[in-house]
């Protein structure tokens, strides 16, 4: 079965946004899901999604705030699933602040925002670790440009509060 040209310049476009972003967009699915190989397979499927629909990007917004998107709906699809949620409870956390040490801020600010509610988490990783404005934020969470600056806000907050009392707390 051959492939048409139309479906090789959209594996070449979606192979290219792999190489531009795929360590973002897996850092993303891992700060979400706190598990390395599940953070794997969102990413995986993200690519597989854009690559799907790549064809239905209007560039209302950039590529690499389209494909966040994705990924974060990838992984609330996940995270809405019974088996992660029974998976959850029976495993403990993984250490997944080492993970994304690298790429954030010192250890501790990073374990303590890896302690965060998810609403927390993920604004504050798009802000500081992807560089993403809160136009664009709002646009890969699909909440309201002021819902963004409170949870940057609050989060900045609780980040600072955790430390204060002495570290990280689920």
């Amino acid at each position: 079965m051959g492939m048409t040209g139309r479906d090789g310049g959209k594996r070449a476009q979606v192979g290219a946004l792999m190489e531009l972003y795929g360590d973002q967009v897996m850092r993303l699915c891992l700060v979400s899901l706190r598990d390395w190989h599940l953070a794997q397979d969102a990413c995986q499927e993200t690519f597989f999604r854009a690559w799907k629909h790549y064809d239905r990007f209007r560039f209302e917004s950039s590529e690499k705030t389209w494909l966040m998107r994705i990924a974060v709906n990838v992984c609330r699809d996940m995270q809405k699933a019974r088996w992660y949620r029974q998976g959850r409870d029976a495993l403990p956390l993984p250490d997944t602040a080492a993970l994304v040490q690298e790429d954030f801020l010192p250890g501790p600010v990073t374990e303590v925002v890896m302690s965060l509610p998810e609403k927390y988490r993920l604004p504050l990783l798009l802000f500081y670790v992807h560089g993403m404005k809160g136009h664009e934020i709002a646009r890969v969470l699909g909440i309201s440009y002021p819902a963004v600056l409170t949870r940057l806000k609050r989060g900045r907050e609780l980040t600072r509060q955790r430390m204060e009392e002495g570290g990280a707390k689920e």
